[in-house]
């Protein structure tokens, strides 16, 4: 009787073997286990993309470049070194175009996806400095927007020197941005910090020298000048005793 009842059982079709909540169940299981086995797949193809992109942008195809990384991105989109990796292409890219309005078009698109890194790294004073950096770019395209550009480059630019004070080329390049839009006198407290955290910046020092020159303060800007004077003659001894020694 068993027999006859286990042969009846086996000659069903599969579906009709078991009840239809253990398909279900199955089911389920089988489509969860595809959607963890792609989640756990989408990092690894997300790097793969980053590579790759950051080969081509060393080569120097930008615009290849900037298709692979956005790849990568749309499998890691919280990754934000990958949009830092995507912005470097894009400014590359941006430099090579033959119209202004494309040109254009590349720097506000790099504007965009440093907003978004901004958005999550709020304390990072190399994105504010970047972005400082495009609207200089910017300003570059259109000058006609001067007054609104400068004050963007002023602002990110104060905004990085306050994230990070003791970084010397942050505090020369805000000095060189003060003095460039005729606020000498301002700049002159940044590029003395800059040269106190690094007093080998001797273009920032030669920078701050003409500054005092043109405010006919000569005695300062002479002092500047025999400084630089001084640490090049004891750079050339020290390089020359090196020679010597070895």
């Amino acid at each position: 009787m068993k027999k006859k009842q286990l042969k009846k059982a086996t000659s069903l079709p599969l579906y009709k073997r078991y009840p239809r909540y253990v398909w279900v169940i199955m089911c389920a299981y089988v489509v969860f286990s595809s959607f963890l086995l792609s989640q756990y797949l989408l990092p690894l193809k997300a790097e793969l993309y980053i590579k790759k992109g950051y080969i081509m942008n060393v080569l120097k195809k930008y615009s290849l470049s900037i298709d692979l990384i956005e790849k990568a991105i749309h499998y890691a989109p919280l990754e934000v070194q990958y949009k830092n990796e995507l912005i470097k292409p894009i400014l590359s890219y941006a430099e090579q175009q033959p119209t202004q309005k494309r040109a254009l078009s590349f720097y506000n698109y790099a504007l965009e996806v440093n907003t978004e890194i901004l958005k999550k790294d709020k304390f990072s004073p190399y994105s504010h400095n970047r972005h400082a950096n495009i609207y200089r770019d910017l300003l570059k395209l259109e000058p006609e927007k001067k007054d609104e550009y400068s004050k963007k480059i002023a602002y990110y630019k104060e905004k990085t020197v306050k994230l990070d004070r003791k970084n010397p080329m942050f505090l020369l390049m805000y000095g060189h941005f003060l003095n460039s839009i005729g606020r000498g006198q301002e700049a002159i407290e940044y590029y003395t910090k800059g040269l106190e955290y690094d007093p080998n910046l001797w273009v920032g020092a030669l920078e701050l020298s003409q500054i005092y020159s043109n405010m006919n303060q000569e005695e300062k800007a002479l002092s500047i000048l025999l400084d630089i004077d001084e640490r090049d003659r004891k750079s050339t001894r020290l390089n020359s005793s090196h020679l010597v020694i070895s």
